[in-house]
C-alpha cells in the first residue's frame, strides 16, 4: 500500500469513528464515559493502535533485513569482483610476462655451448621461472574458480578439493551427484565458495585425518554434506562471540544469497559435519 493509500485508510477510520462518538452522545443519557461503549471503543483503540504499531515495527524489521542482506550481497559481488580482476592480473599478464621471459631464456640457453658455464644458470633460472608460473597458476585457480564454466562445478570442486587436501596429506572421499547446468551462475560460484572455505578451515584448524565430501539431490533439494574427523569445537559458543571469524560468517551468509540453509554439528573431539541444503530450480531442469 501507497503512503497515499495509509492516508486515507487513517482517514476512513478517524472518521468512523467520530461519527460513532456523535451518535453515542446524541442518543445516550448519561455520560458517555461512563457506558458500556465507551469502555469497549477504548479497548478497540487500544487493540487498533498495537495491531498498527505491531505492523509497522515488523515492516521496519523486515526492511532492515532486507537492507542487511542487499549491503551484504553487494559486499560478496564486490569481493568477487576483485578476486577475479587480481586473478586475471596474475594468470594473464604476470603468467604471461613470465612465460615470455622464460621463452627468452631459453632462446638464449640453446645458442650457447654444453661446456659454457653460463648455461647451467641459465637452466636453473628457467626451472625457477617455470615453477613461478606454475604457483601463479595456483594462485590464480583458488582466488577465483574460471575451471567452474570450463570443465564444470563437479569438476571444479573435485580439483579443488583434491588439490588442497592432497597438499596437506589428508584422504578425501567425493561423491557428487549430477549437479552441472542446474544451478545459476551466482549459486554455482557461491556453493563452491562455500566448500572451498570449508576445506581451508579443515586444513587450518581440524587436524583432520580423513574428509568425505558428497552432493546428493533429495527431493526439492541438493544438499552438500562435509564431514571430517577432526578436532572439532563448540559452534554454539563460537556462533555467541563476537570474534566468530570471517570464514564462518561468510558461509552462512552466502548460504542465505542463494535462499539455502547452512547447518554444523559439531562437538570438540568429535569432528564436524557441515550441511548445505540449496533449492533445486526446477526451471534450469527444463
Amino acid at each position: 500500500m501507497t503512503n497515499k493509500g495509509y492516508k486515507w485508510a487513517i482517514i476512513l477510520v478517524l472518521l468512523v469513528f467520530i461519527l460513532d462518538f456523535y451518535y453515542q452522545i446524541v442518543q445516550s443519557d448519561k455520560p458517555f464515559w461512563t457506558t458500556e461503549w465507551f469502555f469497549w471503543r477504548i479497548v478497540l483503540i487500544v487493540v487498533v493502535i498495537l495491531s498498527i504499531s505491531g505492523y509497522f515495527l515488523f515492516t521496519y524489521q523486515a526492511k532492515i533485513k532486507k537492507n542487511k542482506q542487499e549491503y551484504i550481497k553487494r559486499l560478496i559481488d564486490l569481493q568477487e569482483k576483485n578476486w577475479k580482476e587480481v586473478s586475471f592480473e596474475l594468470h594473464d599478464n604476470i603468467g604471461q610476462n613470465l612465460l615470455v621471459i622464460n621463452n627468452e631464456v631459453r632462446k638464449i640457453e640453446k645458442n650457447l655451448s654444453e661446456s659454457d658455464s653460463n648455461k647451467a644458470e641459465l637452466e636453473k633460472v628457467s626451472s625457477l621461472v617455470t615453477e613461478s608460473i606454475e604457483d601463479i597458476r595456483k594462485m590464480s585457480s583458488r582466488i577465483f574458480p574460471h575451471q567452474i564454466k570450463k570443465i564444470g562445478l563437479r569438476k571444479a570442486i573435485e580439483s579443488m578439493v583434491n588439490k588442497v587436501l592432497g597438499e596437506y596429506e589428508i584422504n578425501s572421499g567425493i561423491d557428487i551427484c549430477e549437479i552441472d547446468r542446474m544451478l545459476d551462475s551466482e549459486t554455482e560460484l557461491n556453493l563452491f565458495r562455500i566448500i572451498q572455505e570449508a576445506i581451508n578451515n579443515i586444513v587450518k584448524h581440524s587436524k583432520a585425518k580423513n574428509v568425505n565430501i558428497t552432493i546428493a539431490r533429495t527431493g526439492t533439494n541438493f544438499i552438500t554434506e562435509i564431514k571430517d574427523d577432526g578436532n572439532g569445537f563448540d559452534y554454539e559458543k563460537i556462533l555467541k562471540s563476537q570474534d566468530r571469524g570471517f570464514g564462518l560468517f561468510n558461509m552462512l551468509e552466502r548460504a542465505k544469497l542463494i535462499d539455502g540453509k547452512f547447518l554444523i554439528n559439531s562437538k570438540p573431539g568429535q569432528g564436524t559435519q557441515i550441511k548445505i541444503f540449496i533449492p533445486v530450480n526446477f526451471k534450469s531442469l527444463k
